[in-house]
């Protein structure tokens, strides 16, 4: 059972883990930021309108999020996923 307590903590937990979080920048060429922002790689795949969520998987697999999605992630996020030109400059 959950005493008066241990709910409090475990909210508290949650505000500071959560403010931890909202201060890291995500970017939106890594798939793990596109997927922590949307929540799920299925929210990812509705979100971006992808056919499947079967390419975000492939996205993590790749470690690598397309341009031109990365582009649409940052728009749809309203900024909160930052595009970044520089990362997909050939080296």
């Amino acid at each position: 059972y959950w005493t008066a307590r241990s709910r409090r903590l475990t909210v508290e937990y949650k505000m500071l883990y959560f403010s931890a979080m909202s201060q890291r920048t995500l970017y939106a060429h890594r798939p793990a930021d596109v997927v922590e922002h949307f929540g799920s790689g299925a929210a990812a795949a509705r979100e971006l309108r992808l056919k499947s969520r079967a390419i975000v998987s492939y996205w993590l697999k790749r470690g690598r999020v397309p341009e031109l999605r990365a582009r649409q992630a940052s728009e749809i996020s309203g900024g909160v996923l930052k595009f970044d030109p520089a990362a997909y400059e050939q080296s």
